[in-house]
């Protein structure tokens, strides 16, 4: 099937549908052209997903998946406090800059990471402060999700949303310099010690986010933090509890839309 075709096979209203049959813990969908809401019913987080009409439903569908994943494998006791009403993922079409997008356009246009890195150039970025609505942010390009590096499409979603969870839901004194978290990063680069995924080695941010998304999506993963990083997995499993781990990839066998 033609990308066209592909764009237009589905409206937002059946992946709507389809969403609800795989959500845990009093998870509720509403669904409008352009915005795919998720209500959970246990974090009291509204998630939403918005993307331009270009947008193919396929990679909305890779998105609502991660958070349902992601918000029914995670403690809701860490949300309680967060200093947030709620998250926006947004989905930049095709390979345009993330920075296309009105939002990001107004707070990254022209600017650079710390390290160096035009954010334009980014195919996913999130941010540690919330928007005027009190919404924490994060964007994905199109291409990223529909053209995955990973075995699962899903693992750029869990990676913008464990930067999430470490920037509103995790003591700033863990994962800030100096912190439990930068020290853990810090040892494993002084004493060469191999690091549970190429990119994790880049910095401790980095290093935190690709840990959930290894955490919660290959058994494989786990294993490997749990045998090689024993202080990361005690701190992941305390996150993350192996029950509702395993409740959440019995919901999400197989991909939400067929």
């Amino acid at each position: 099937m033609g990308a066209a075709a592909l764009r237009h096979s589905q409206p937002w209203e059946s992946v709507g549908r389809t969403v609800t049959g795989h959500l845990l813990y009093g998870n509720t969908v509403s669904c409008h052209p352009g915005k795919l809401t998720i209500h959970s019913g246990d974090t009291g987080m509204r998630i939403e997903i918005a993307a331009p009409r270009s947008v193919q439903w396929g990679a909305v569908d890779i998105v609502a998946r991660a958070v349902s994943l992601f918000f029914s494998a995670c403690d809701p006791a860490l949300w309680s406090k967060a200093p947030c009403s709620g998250v926006r993922i947004d989905i930049a079409p095709g390979e345009h800059p993330v920075t296309d997008l009105p939002y990001w356009s107004t707070h990254l246009a022209g600017r650079h990471t710390s390290a160096g890195r035009l954010f334009a150039k980014m195919s996913a970025v999130s941010s540690p402060y919330p928007d005027s609505r009190g919404f924490a942010r994060c964007v994905l390009r199109e291409h990223l999700l529909l053209t995955p590096q990973h075995r699962d499409p899903s693992w750029p979603v869990l990676h913008e949303l464990g930067h999430i969870l470490f920037f509103y839901c995790i003591p700033r004194e863990d994962w800030r310099p100096g912190g439990l978290l930068d020290r853990l990063y810090w040892k494993r680069l002084i004493h060469e010690e191999a690091y549970p995924s190429r990119y994790a080695a880049q910095n401790p941010q980095e290093y935190q986010a690709e840990a959930v998304a290894i955490y919660l999506l290959a058994r494989s993963g786990s294993r490997w933090i749990m045998e090689h990083d024993e202080p990361l997995a005690a701190y992941l499993a305390k996150l993350f509890p192996e029950r509702r781990i395993a409740h959440a990839h019995a919901a999400l066998t197989g991909r939400l839309v067929a």
